[in-house]
């Protein structure tokens, strides 16, 4: 049986960005699920049965049910058939022989809706209201009309009427949880989906309602878990696929996510967005290969969905293939300045080289998004190798600032090599210090920097220990860090009596 909740085809429209190792190749998220409009498939509108009302509900027993005439019969039966055309024409039959009944008016209203005429529907819904002002299913009704017409606060106030008359109706909690969802009140969103599974615990799009909302509020074990269930009391329920694919995503589970994004895809192979977010969680699985093949489907279908070319142009790079990123990236580019779209130009330019090419695509990027920490550390590399030493620390700080520690050995070893080459030998010790002793992060490179720089403020003693250890461990690396163990080995020999 149809159910009046607004729940269509989700539209992908996060722009979030996915901060995973700072150094790591970052891009566009995956975009979330967004609920549906009424002028989008729904479900049904039927007042639920007697059995989920509580003791005391206003019309547990759903007005209408007094109407003798066959036609009105047939026609709640045609109703909950799906038969809208039927509907229409059989409740104008009951309407023609008795006008003042307020019932077929009601039905006849959201058959009209189901059909795309909004304004017929509207004027059924007000008549049956005019006969019946307390007609809650009706309020219910004109709620949907004027959502369908762009009336979004009218709707939200005529759902609000309805509750009052009738707090049962499943339906029209869904509804409500809709409009608190784009209202971007989502705890109030999963409190009217609550209150609407708990009525009918049958109403899969109240699952995924209760899902969608907690996605939004990072709560991705709780969303799993509520579109699981909706999942299970409706395997057809389309969309709950994707909130579980995105919740799982974020939650780390992409080879779960994988399947779910391909299960919804096999219902609908045409979504650009789904098969972009495919493509991330193949990405974020490391599988670049097949991850280029859903971004360009994506594009197939929408060769405007700039996302997936920034995506793409970063599994492009992982596989370095340099020339196919470029041209990604500069497609992006094309419909404006994107600092994502710099950024994974700018990294490009550096794994080949272009370091003057890399800085200012960098510098834009971190200009327009100052909290993206990848580009700050792809410009603290890049200004490093033309030895501006001062602006790859500054660089390297920012990302510290954002994020502490999420650049990994290669930041580090980049920010203790420029505060030597910058002669902050004291700052330089006290880093690598609060690394080793507040952070835990043991590199080993760090022991032969702080060795040196102790060397050159003339803490000999200093010197002379973390040398000493770094030699120690490091020979059998030898190939690793030939030079520092050569320079190690000089120092020492000079150092010790």
């Amino acid at each position: 049986m149809r159910s009046t909740s607004k729940w269509q085809k989700g539209i992908f429209v996060s722009t979030l960005i996915i901060s995973v190792a700072c150094n790591t190749l970052t891009g566009i998220s995956p975009s979330s699920p967004a609920p549906l409009s009424t002028t989008t498939v729904a479900a049904s509108i039927s007042t639920p049965s007697a059995s989920q009302f509580k003791p005391g509900d206003p019309t547990a027993t759903p007005l209408g049910s007094e109407i003798t005439d066959p036609n009105f019969i047939k026609g709640v039966e045609a109703f909950n058939a799906e038969n809208d055309a039927e509907v229409i024409e059989l409740m104008s039959a009951v309407i023609r022989a008795n006008p003042n009944l307020a019932p077929p008016y009601r039905y006849r209203g959201i058959s009209y809706w189901y059909l795309g005429d909004c304004e017929a529907g509207l004027a059924d819904e007000e008549k049956a209201l005019s006969l019946n002002p307390n007609y809650a299913a009706a309020w219910a009704g004109r709620g949907l009309m004027h959502s369908c017409l762009g009336n979004s606060e009218q709707a939200f106030q005529d759902y609000q009427k309805a509750l009052s008359i009738d707090p049962s109706l499943a339906f029209v909690h869904e509804n409500m949880g809709v409009d608190y969802y784009e209202q971007g009140n989502y705890e109030k969103s999963l409190e009217e989906y609550s209150i609407s599974a708990a009525i009918d615990p049958n109403r899969s799009g109240a699952w995924n309602g209760k899902a969608q909302a907690q996605m939004q509020m990072g709560q991705y074990d709780e969303c799993i878990s509520n579109a699981t269930k909706a999942i299970e009391i409706n395997p057809e329920e389309w969309l709950a696929y994707t909130t579980r694919g995105y919740c799982e995503e974020f939650a780390g589970e992409n080879p779960a996510a994988i399947l779910d994004y391909k299960a919804y895809l096999e219902h609908d192979p045409t979504d650009a967005k789904i098969w972009y977010n495919l493509g991330n969680a193949q990405h974020h699985a490391n599988f670049p290969e097949e991850a280029i093949d859903s971004f360009s489907k994506a594009l197939d279908l929408d060769p405007t969905y700039y996302q997936a070319n920034i995506n793409r142009g970063l599994a492009y790079t992982d596989l370095e293939k340099y020339d196919e990123a470029l041209d990604d990236f500069n497609r992006a580019l094309q419909f404006g300045d994107i600092p994502a779209a710099y950024s994974g130009r700018g990294t490009v330019y550096y794994f080949q080289g272009k370091y003057d090419e890399a800085i200012a695509d960098l510098e834009l990027a971190t200009s327009m998004m100052p909290d993206r920490p990848h580009s700050y550390c792809m410009l603290a590399y890049a200004y490093f190798e033309v030895g501006r030493y001062q602006d790859s620390l500054a660089a390297a700080l920012r990302v510290e600032e954002i994020a502490p520690g999420c650049g990994g050995q290669k930041l580090f070893e980049v920010m203790i090599q420029s505060y030597y080459a910058a002669r902050r030998y004291e700052e330089g010790i006290a880093y690598i210090t609060m690394t080793f002793e507040v952070r835990g992060q043991i590199y080993m490179l760090g022991y032969y920097y702080r060795g040196i720089m102790y060397d050159e403020i003339g803490k000999t003693h200093e010197a002379i220990k973390d040398l000493e250890f770094f030699l120690a461990v490091e020979q059998s690396f030898a190939t690793i860090y030939p030079e520092q163990i050569a320079d190690a080995k000089a120092r020492l020999a000079r150092l010790k009596p």
